[in-house]
């Protein structure tokens, strides 16, 4: 078994690609205090903001936050390419020239 059989063997369990919703939660977590070393939950904002980045641009569709306002900034972006690269990926299949 090689990596490629590895990862399609991960992509049939993925809840991302079996269109299950996936919640993430990382708002202010102590791991993410550890990781970047802020002992104060109102500190990790920006560790927050990176964390649901990661987890939506993966396959998160639903997210729980403490800071709504940046981390809704992060959620558009974050959509926002995905529907670029989508769009593009598709685009490139059928040979269109959207922008």
């Amino acid at each position: 078994m090689g990596l490629p059989d590895i990862r399609e063997e991960i992509a049939k369990r993925s809840l991302a690609i079996s269109h299950a919703p996936m919640l993430i939660g990382p708002s202010r977590k102590r791991f993410l205090g550890e990781i970047c070393s802020c002992p104060t939950a109102a500190e990790r904002d920006p560790a927050t903001i990176a964390s649901v980045t990661a987890g939506v641009l993966e396959g998160a569709n639903i997210v729980r936050v403490h800071n709504v306002k940046d981390n809704l900034d992060s959620v558009k972006l974050c959509d926002a390419n995905i529907k670029f690269v989508l769009l593009h990926h598709i685009c490139s299949d059928v040979n269109c020239h959207a922008t």
